[in-house]
């Protein structure tokens, strides 16, 4: 489908099966109300790398970026308002701080991940403050990048590079590693659905599947089950 733009698109969020948004490289924001047969186009005039979107209703969402950025909408993306990011720094300084993770695990409560393990959270979704602060500094949850984040049986999840991969309880900040030891490997997106099936994907063509909410995984590898026959797993 024609997107109206060449720019890198790395972040969708649907909020009905017609409507959704994504988000790219040079502020880009474009959003269909139809499935994706059109896009609109309503990009913010900053030459910036949005890299996640979250919405939590038609109205309300937000999205997180380089030199650690965050938006919000209150009106369905007529309008994005730039929220006050504790991490956030200027082109000119040289520093890196982005943000690449974002989820909100319930209406209010939301979550942001980004380099050198750093983790903001909000409990009104106005307000952002540091969990897990950017540094080696010991006693930190990770000081790894994180990539992406899900929730699913009452935990939520982050994973990053190096086969980085925390936990917590919703609702607390008690992150730690998981017990599950991953290969040393960037893992880039994590999912659950509601019955506790779970996959992680990362480099390599890697993909780890659970069953039970995250207490096992297991690998799984694609492999083509014959030409034109599409694929099997094989374990």
């Amino acid at each position: 489908q024609p997107s109206g733009t060449q720019e890198h698109l790395f972040s969708l969020a649907l909020t009905t099966s017609r409507e959704g948004w994504v988000v790219g490289s040079r502020g880009t924001i474009l959003h269909t109300s139809d499935g994706g047969s059109s896009w609109l186009n309503r990009s913010i005039a900053e030459d910036i790398i949005l890299n996640r979107t979250f919405f939590i209703s038609q109205k309300q969402g937000w999205i997180v970026g380089e030199f650690g950025v965050i938006y919000q909408t209150r009106d369905g993306g007529k309008k994005w308002i730039k929220q006050k990011s504790p991490i956030e720094v200027s082109f000119v300084s040289g520093e890196s701080r982005n943000l690449f993770g974002l989820i909100f695990p319930d209406s209010k409560g939301g979550w942001a991940f980004g380099l050198d393990g750093v983790i903001l959270k909000t409990q009104t979704g106005d307000q952002w403050g540091v969990i897990n602060p950017n540094g080696s500094r010991a006693g930190r949850a990770t000081t790894r990048h994180l990539f992406a984040a899900a929730h699913g049986d009452g935990k939520l999840w982050a994973v990053g590079e190096r086969g980085t991969v925390i936990v917590s309880q919703i609702g607390k900040e008690n992150w730690r590693p998981s017990e599950f030891k991953f290969p040393p490997i960037s893992l880039n997106g994590i999912d659950f659905s509601p019955d506790g099936f779970g996959l992680v994907v990362g480099n390599r063509g890697a993909i780890f599947r659970t069953l039970n909410g995250g207490r096992q995984w297991q690998r799984i590898r694609v492999a083509p089950a014959a030409p034109g026959k599409g694929i099997a797993q094989v374990q």
